[in-house]
Parts: structure tokens; sequence; C-alpha cells
């Protein structure tokens, strides 16, 4: 008995490497969510305006990007590794501008120093993680 091919490729469960893919993006953007709350929470009131200036459109361009990634379209993830390389720039340009007010203050410091490794921490796991290479590979259809 042959089955209606367009029956069982729309009702077939993902692959195992898909769901974990996608498992691992959500947690990504756990995390940024988390990281991004947190910088907000610690802002000083006289500088959050210019804090969401920044922040609103960037989670915005990420956030589409993961979701990109998550519909299986290749060149999201390569924007995405991009994105956030221009993320641990900023981050390493804002470790070196606040060195010395780091030095008395540990949330300040600990704030500061968290970005850059989160999102190289996300870069290396959107480089180096078979599940989201396999999610966005067209050669695992």
């Amino acid at each position: 008995m042959e089955e209606n091919p367009h029956l069982s490729s729309h009702w077939r469960r993902p692959r195992r490497g898909q769901t974990r893919g996608r498992l691992y993006l959500a947690v990504m953007f756990l995390l940024m969510f988390a990281f991004s709350l947190m910088n907000l929470l610690l802002t000083p009131s006289y500088d959050r305006q210019a804090f969401l200036l920044y922040e609103a459109p960037m989670g915005i361009v990420i956030t589409s990007l993961l979701a990109g990634v998550w519909c299986r379209q290749f060149w999201a993830r390569y924007l995405l590794i991009g994105v956030l390389a221009i993320r641990v720039a900023a981050g390493g340009i804002a470790v070196a501008k606040f060195a010395d007010m780091m030095l008395g203050n540990w949330i300040f410091a600990l704030a500061i120093l968290s970005g850059p490794a989160l999102y190289a921490a996300i870069i290396w796991a959107l480089v180096s993680a078979p599940s989201i290479r396999r999610l966005v590979s067209r050669q695992y259809e």
C-alpha cells in the first residue's frame, strides 16, 4: 500500500537533530533576553532611554534572525553570526571604556564582562553545534 506523499511529508515528525537544534535556538533566545533584561535593570535611570534606543532594534534584528534559523533559512545563520560578532566587538569596547569603573563594583563588572562572553559562546554554538548545522542544511531533508 503506497502512502500519499503530501500527507506523509506533512505529518512526519521532525528529525532528532532538528528538534535539538530548535531547542538550542530557544535556549539562546532565552539567555539573550535574560541578559538584556538584567542590563536594563542594572542601567541607571538617566541612561535607560539610550540603552533602549540601542537594545530594542538590536533585539528585533536578533530575534528575526533566530526565527529565520528556526525556519531553516541558511543565510540567517550567517547573518546572526555577523550581528553577534558586532555585539562581541561592542562589548569589548565597553570593557575597555569602563575598565576603571569595574574595579570597585563587582556587579557592574559582571554585567559588562558577561555580555561579550555570552555572545561569543552563542557564536561558538552556532558555528560548531551539529544539530544547528543540520537544522539549516538542505542536505538532511
